[in-house]
C-alpha cells in the first residue's frame, strides 16, 4: 500500500481506492481503510470501518481506536470478539485497569510485526505485572523493548519501588524524567514529587500535562496528600476526579475506598472541621459509602451525630439520600420514619408528612407502625390539620397514643377531649413515677377545670393523688379545686414553685 502511494502518489491512490470501494463489496472497503492506516489516518480508516462487524474489522477499527488515544472505546469493541488480543491488553494498561489487561495477557498472544505494537505490548505487559506485584514478569517484558528508554526507565523505577527499592526507583524516575518531554518523562517527574512528599510539586506539575496515565496519577496523589493534610474539599475532589475520568481503574476502586474511609473521620474533633462543614462534605460525597449494612450503618450514625448539634436540616439531607437511594421494603419506612422526625424537628412538617405517606408498605411490625402513626399525626397537628391527626389516632390503643392525642387537643383547646386522653393515659400507667408522666397528671386535672368539669376534676383527683404519693404535683392537683379563689391563687403559685423550681421561688 505505502508502494502504492510512493508510485501514483497519494492521492492518486486515494481515488483508486475510493472508486473501488464506491463499487461496493465490504473487502474494497476493509482495503480502502487499510490504505488509511498505513498512511497514520486513523479517523478516516475508522470511519470507514464504523459499520463493519466482522471480526477482521473490529480489530482494525479497535487499532484505530487505541492509536487514537480512545482506549477504553478499543476495550470495549474488543471485549465480546478478542478480549485477549494484544490491542486489549494495551488498552486496558493505559486506562489502569491491570486486573483486565492481566487476564488477557495470561490469555492472549504477541501483536504481529506488521502492526508495530510490540512496544507497546512489552510496556502494557510490564507495568500490568508492575501493578500485580509480580516484579520478575515486569522486568522480563521490559527486556522485548526495542527502544522507548524513558518509559522502560519510569517502569524500572516503578518496579523497584514496588519491592522497597527506594534509592533504585529514585535513580530509575531521574534517568526517565530527563529523557525529553513527553507523558512517561512526565509520571517519572510526578513519581519523584509523591516520593518527596512535596504537594506544591505534585500542584505544578499539573500545569504542565494533562491527561492519560499522568492526569490519573496526579489526581489521586493529589487526592491523598490533601486528605492526609485535612484538605478534605480538594482531597474528594481529586479523588472523585480520578473515579469520573478512569472509571475502569484500580486507581478509580482506590479512590472510592479512600474517600468511604475518610467519611466517618470527618465528624472527628481533630479534623477542626465546623460540624456543618462535615455535614456538607460527608453529603456530597456520601454516594462513596460502602454498600450494604455498613454504609447504611455510617450514614445513619452520621446523621444521628448532626441531630444531636442541632442540626437537623443536615441530618435530614443525609435520611433523605438513605431511603430514596438505598433502601428498599420494611428498612425504607423504618428509616423514613427517622428522616420524618428530624424534618419535625427542622419545622417542616409538610416534608414530614411527605415522606411518611410516600413510604406506606403493609406487614410492618406494630412498633414501626406505631411510630410511623405518631409522626405522622403530629405532622397533621402541625400542618393545621389537627382534627385529621386527632383521626388517625382514634383507635389507637398504646398508652402513648392516648398521651399524643391529649397533647394535640391541649395544643388546640379542646378541654374536654384533652381532660379525657390524659386521664385515660395517667389512669393507664402501673405508677406515675416519671415527672412527664406527673406532668401529664397536672394537665389532666387542669383540663377538666378548663372544660368546666369539676365532677370529673374530683374523681380524676381523687385516683391521682392517692397514686402520687407525697409527691409536690400531688398537692398542686389538690390545689386546682381548692373554692375558696384567694387560698386558691396562693396554694397554686406556691404548689407551681414546688414543683417547676424546686420549691425555690
Amino acid at each position: 500500500m505505502m508502494q502504492a502511494s510512493a508510485r501514483l502518489g497519494f492521492d492518486k491512490a486515494e481515488e483508486n481506492y475510493l472508486a473501488a470501494a464506491s463499487a461496493g463489496g465490504a473487502r474494497a472497503t476493509l482495503e480502502l481503510a487499510e490504505f488509511y492506516m498505513a498512511n497514520g489516518l486513523w479517523a478516516e480508516a475508522l470511519a470507514r470501518l464504523k459499520d463493519d462487524a466482522t471480526p477482521r474489522a473490529s480489530l482494525l477499527a479497535a487499532e484505530c481506536e487505541l492509536r487514537m488515544g480512545r482506549n477504553r472505546a478499543a476495550a470495549a469493541r474488543l471485549a465480546a470478539r478478542a478480549p485477549n488480543d494484544a490491542i486489549a491488553v494495551i488498552a486496558w494498561a493505559r486506562l489502569g485497569a491491570y486486573d483486565e489487561a492481566q487476564a488477557a495477557l495470561l490469555q492472549g498472544r504477541a501483536p504481529d510485526a506488521s502492526r508495530n505494537l510490540a512496544d507497546d505490548y512489552a510496556l502494557a505487559a510490564a507495568e500490568t505485572f508492575a501493578a500485580m506485584g509480580e516484579a520478575d514478569k515486569a522486568f522480563a517484558a521490559l527486556s522485548d523493548v526495542a527502544g522507548a528508554d524513558a518509559a522502560v526507565d519510569f517502569l524500572t523505577g516503578k518496579i523497584k519501588a514496588a519491592r522497597g527499592d527506594k534509592a533504585g526507583a529514585i535513580a530509575a524516575y531521574r534517568r526517565s524524567a530527563a529523557n525529553g518531554e513527553g507523558e512517561w518523562q512526565m509520571r517519572a517527574r510526578l513519581a519523584l514529587a509523591i516520593a518527596a512528599d512535596d504537594v506544591s510539586a505534585v500542584d505544578a506539575l499539573s500545569m504542565q500535562w494533562r491527561g492519560g496515565a499522568f492526569e490519573r496519577d496526579l489526581q489521586f496523589a493529589l487526592g491523598l496528600m490533601r486528605l492526609s493534610g485535612g484538605d478534605f474539599d480538594r482531597g474528594f475532589a481529586a479523588l472523585g476526579q480520578v473515579v469520573y475520568l478512569y472509571p475502569q481503574s484500580q486507581a478509580a476502586l482506590d479512590a472510592q475506598d479512600l474517600i468511604a474511609a475518610t467519611l466517618p473521620k470527618l465528624f472527628a474533633d481533630e479534623t477542626g472541621l465546623h460540624p456543618k462543614d462535615a455535614a456538607r462534605l460527608f453529603f456530597e460525597n456520601v454516594a462513596f459509602a460502602p454498600p450494604g449494612r455498613e454504609g447504611d450503618a455510617l450514614i445513619h450514625e452520621a446523621a444521628s451525630k448532626l441531630a444531636a448539634l442541632g442540626l437537623y436540616r443536615q441530618a435530614a439531607q443525609l435520611l433523605s439520600h438513605q431511603i430514596y437511594k438505598r433502601l428498599r421494603g420494611e428498612e425504607r419506612a423504618v428509616v423514613a420514619a427517622d428522616l420524618a422526625e428530624l424534618l419535625l424537628q427542622a419545622k417542616d412538617a409538610k416534608s414530614a408528612l411527605k415522606v411518611i405517606r410516600s413510604t406506606r408498605i403493609a406487614g410492618l411490625p406494630e412498633a414501626a407502625n406505631l411510630l410511623r402513626r405518631q409522626i405522622e399525626s403530629r405532622a397533621l397537628s402541625a400542618t393545621g390539620k389537627p382534627e385529621e391527626a386527632i383521626a388517625l389516632l382514634s383507635e389507637a390503643p398504646a398508652a402513648s397514643d392516648l398521651k399524643l392525642r391529649a397533647e394535640i387537643n391541649w395544643a388546640r383547646r379542646a378541654w374536654p377531649e384533652a381532660a379525657r386522653d390524659y386521664a385515660s393515659y395517667v389512669l393507664s400507667l402501673g405508677t406515675l413515677a416519671k415527672r412527664e408522666d406527673k406532668s401529664a397528671a397536672v394537665r389532666a386535672a387542669t383540663a377538666f377545670l378548663l372544660a368546666g368539669d369539676r365532677a370529673g376534676y374530683r374523681a380524676f383527683s381523687l385516683e391521682a393523688t392517692g397514686r402520687l404519693g407525697g409527691a409536690a404535683e400531688a398537692d398542686l392537683i389538690r390545689s386546682l379545686g381548692d373554692v375558696d379563689r384567694d387560698q386558691f391563687l396562693a396554694k397554686v403559685m406556691d404548689d407551681y414553685r414546688a414543683v417547676y423550681s424546686g420549691g425555690k421561688s
